[in-house]
């Protein structure tokens, strides 16, 4: 395991339980494509690079959310 499946699995393991129920399907469906989009990445480096980047922004994204909506 590298450094980004580190980040990307301690952000993902972290945001899921502080969603909501319709929230937590949304999330994994995410997660699938995000699988998808990794696994077409083959051994592009760049691709790779790009998908963790973009998908932990996303996480953290998710958790900027729920800091906006807190009272």
């Amino acid at each position: 395991m590298n450094d980004d499946d580190v980040e990307m699995a301690v952000l993902y393991s972290q945001l899921k339980p502080l969603l909501g129920m319709g929230a937590h399907g949304d999330l994994d469906d995410e997660q699938v494509a995000w699988l998808k989009r990794r696994a077409g990445c083959g051994d592009d480096r760049t691709c790779l690079s790009k998908a963790y980047q973009d998908w932990v922004r996303q996480l953290r994204g998710g958790f900027e959310a729920l800091a906006k909506r807190s009272p």
